[in-house]
């Protein structure tokens, strides 16, 4: 009994299905008979009218309007059909002549046979296939074309098409680019100074004179020049000429020879510079946190313009050594009876003595070659200046013992001996 209330059970269940299936069909094609009556309703309701039709010229008046009845109907296409011939005759009689289309290129001009015209013409049509085949052939390439000017290099990789409105948006920038030209272009008389057009002012007959007397100026010139010219050695030490010392053929090598050697000094130059902390410990650089790397220069550069125009300031206001002296600040030493070198007096601060200054400036002068800012030479000049106790190092010296800037110090002695 539960086996077969189950298989009644899904019967039950399988035709409920099915009916509900059936219904759901019926239902769409219902909906969809209806979309269908609707649309075609809607095409009905916006045809044109026969009016419209006539005045078109779709309909004819006669079959579309009650103006004619019926019984003329055949009548009326009898008649129409007739003027339709007569329209054709007329046509027929006012064609042109066979030589006139032949000139118009309509006809084909081959005096031949009636029987052999298909072949005339078949020939004739194979021997353009083959000349427009050969020309296809022979035609240039896009590099050609673009390298004439025929084609530009844009539009050719424009899409086919395309073509026809990239030329002609290349067309609209040429006009432009050419009337921009032609409003930046130089007037009359600045023509005529460069020598492009012949000046006005001069006649006809005295044009080629002119001209002749401006070549023989202008060679004059040039000779004038030529005899004022530095001599090779002159533009050998300036290395604006490499020197005949090595064959012509061998000038490119020499140079590169030389650049290798360049690369390689500057090389080791770089792998023996001291590090950044050495730099900053002795004062040369200064890193500011604040600042941005790209502006580290910048900034060193003006903070030593600031220092610059402090230390000008400090040293035009500084007081004149017989005003110090009248104030007792210094105290004037005269010569000694051992000292057979010093030939003037001296004043000498009571704050440092000579020998610490002098210490001071020297050693200043060695750091500067150790660095690389001053060569030997300068350095020896700088050193004769310290011993000749030069105003502005020994100015220089008291503004280090006021601030105890060593790098001010420093770009002061570089400036005094450059």
């Amino acid at each position: 009994m539960p086996l077969r209330s189950k298989k009644k059970a899904a019967k039950a269940k399988a035709a409920a299905a099915a009916e509900a299936k059936k219904k759901a069909n019926e239902k769409e094609i219902k909906t969809k008979n209806k979309s269908e009556q609707e649309t075609l309703q809607e095409k009905l309701e916006s045809r044109p009218t026969a009016k419209h039709l006539e005045s078109k010229g779709i309909a004819k008046a006669s079959e579309t309007s009650g103006k004619v009845s019926s019984n003329l109907v055949p009548v009326q296409k009898k008649l129409e059909k007739k003027l339709s011939a007569d329209h054709i005759d007329r046509k027929i009689r006012e064609r042109p002549e066979a030589e006139e289309l032949t000139k118009q290129g309509i006809l084909p001009t081959i005096d031949v046979a009636a029987s052999l015209q298909q072949t005339a013409q078949t020939l004739e049509r194979n021997i353009k296939k083959d000349a427009v085949k050969a020309g296809i052939e022979n035609r240039p390439d896009e590099k050609e074309l673009t390298s004439k000017g025929i084609q530009h290099a844009s539009v050719a990789k424009v899409a086919p098409a395309l073509q026809s409105v990239a030329k002609t948006l290349q067309h609209e920038l040429n006009k432009n680019q050419v009337s921009h030209l032609l409003e930046g272009r130089p007037e009359k008389s600045q023509l005529q100074n460069q020598g492009v057009l012949q000046n006005d002012k001069i006649a006809e007959k005295l044009q080629g004179t002119a001209k002749t007397l401006e070549m023989k100026m202008k060679k004059d010139q040039v000779g004038h020049l030529l005899e004022n010219r530095p001599k090779v050695e002159q533009l050998e030490k300036a290395n604006i000429h490499p020197g005949f010392t090595v064959s012509p053929n061998l000038q490119g090598r020499r140079k590169s020879l030389e650049r290798a050697l360049n690369q390689d000094a500057v090389k080791k130059g770089l792998d023996h510079r001291p590090p950044v902390a050495e730099l900053k410990k002795s004062g040369i650089m200064k890193s500011n946190q604040a600042v941005a790397p790209s502006l580290q220069a910048k900034s060193i550069e003006l903070e030593n313009r600031i220092k610059r125009n402090n230390l000008q300031r400090k040293l035009s206001a500084r007081s004149d050594p017989a005003e110090l002296l009248a104030q007792g600040i210094i105290k004037p030493v005269g010569r000694g009876e051992n000292d057979e070198d010093e030939d003037e007096e001296e004043m000498v601060a009571p704050s440092t003595s000579r020998r610490s200054r002098f210490a001071v400036a020297l050693k200043g002068a060695a750091q500067l070659e150790a660095l690389g800012w001053i060569s030997a030479e300068a350095k020896g000049k700088l050193k004769d200046l310290i011993l000749m106790e030069d105003k502005r190092v020994m100015a220089a010296v008291e503004v280090f013992e006021l601030d105890h800037e060593v790098e001010e110090l420093l770009d002061t002695f570089s400036r005094i001996v450059t």
